[in-house]
């Protein structure tokens, strides 16, 4: 089912449509902490204004870890009104993209994208790896002499990682 679609433009480059489905979902409760997982599907089809065409098909696995703790007083909010009270604190998240990739200017050719984020927030530590990335501001940097095929394979990942990290 998918539940979440978006249009946008890169400049005057390309149109872009997505479209976001969940997959599963998952909660695991550990001996020390709980973990939520959701998998789901992102389908992103980037349109240039000559008509050429890249799609993308990714799937996304993310894992939050976290806990949860009652004071007395949330004990006793949830005694006097029925409203369940805790404090959650998150230990930390991953998120996986995998993705495949092609292009009208090379039909049979397919490029696949991994692209892995983690977070641990108890060492404040954060870990982010790739094939590449977007410039923070959305702004999307190409070389002028970059083959169109793999211009728009790059156009198309790049928005497949700014769409997860807009989620």
């Amino acid at each position: 089912m998918w539940f979440n679609k978006s249009k946008n433009q890169i400049l005057d480059y390309a149109a872009v449509t997505a479209k976001t489905g969940v997959v599963t979902t998952d909660h695991v409760t550990g001996k020390h902490y709980e973990e939520d997982t959701t998998r789901y599907k992102l389908a992103v089809v980037v349109k240039t204004h000559d008509l050429s065409t890249a799609t993308a098909e990714a799937k996304v696995r993310e894992v939050v870890r976290y806990t949860e703790t009652s004071s007395a007083f949330d004990i006793l909010v949830e005694v006097k009104t029925g409203i369940e009270g805790s404090t959650t604190t998150h230990l930390g998240n991953e998120k996986v993209i995998t993705a495949t990739i092609a292009t009208t200017l090379n039909p049979p050719a397919t490029w696949t994208l991994r692209f892995e984020t983690r977070q641990d927030i108890g060492r404040s530590a954060g870990h982010g790896q790739g094939m590449l990335a977007a410039v923070d501001d959305g702004v999307y940097l190409f070389n002028r002499d970059l083959d169109p095929d793999l211009k728009l394979v790059l156009a198309a990942a790049m928005e497949v990682v700014e769409f997860n990290h807009m989620q």
